[in-house]
């Protein structure tokens, strides 16, 4: 009975060894400053122009150009464990957005829609 316990409790702490989280592979960043975030379609004319990218100047401000305006915006952010909140002052109105960053892709929903925007 002695040894099938000692048994036991060495076949537990290997297991326990070899444990990890699903959070430990992610490469979510732990802040935004410096980064450019895409999101872009084709809008079946070839022309690649129709995209939005996201650059985060600091860890308040942040810009956003849309190319096929050729415009940019500039605009202020709040970022915290994955979740991100956008404000952009665009053509005379605050847009805000609510998204989540995970690995190199940040997710906002937009009037039901959402947008996957990739880390450049």
């Amino acid at each position: 009975m002695k040894k099938k316990l000692l048994f036991a409790f060495a076949l537990l702490a290997l297991n326990l060894t070899f444990v990890s989280c699903s959070d430990d592979n992610d490469d979510t960043p732990d802040s935004l400053v410096g980064t450019s975030w895409k999101w872009s379609v084709d809008e079946n004319d070839g022309s690649g122009d129709d995209y939005f990218i996201f650059s985060f100047i600091n860890e308040t401000d942040m810009t956003e150009y849309i190319g096929d305006d050729d415009k940019t915006y500039q605009g202020s952010y709040t970022y915290s464990k994955s979740a991100v909140t956008v404000t952009v002052y665009e053509n005379e109105r605050d847009i805000t957005l609510t998204g989540r960053v995970s690995g190199n892709k940040m997710t906002f929903a937009y009037y039901g829609v959402s947008s996957v925007f990739i880390r450049q």
